[in-house]
């Protein structure tokens, strides 16, 4: 079985089930590996792609394989 297959199963049971597979796969988890599963740290750092972006100057001008449409 795919992991989009078993992911599909999953999203059709109901939420109280979905929280006994959770349960189960940390189980599972910490009893082969002795290490609870830990989530990677998403928080949102405010200016983590400062200066790694760039935009053109002329970024709003009309581009030249439109002109004919203006």
């Amino acid at each position: 079985m795919s992991n989009y297959d078993f992911l599909e199963k999953v999203k059709l049971m109901p939420a109280d089930y979905q929280q006994e597979i959770k349960n189960f796969i940390d189980f599972v988890w910490e009893k082969k590996l002795g290490q609870p599963l830990e989530k990677p740290n998403r928080d949102k750092i405010i200016g983590a792609f400062k200066g790694k972006v760039w935009m053109s100057p002329d970024f709003d001008e009309p581009l030249e394989d439109f002109k004919d449409y203006m």
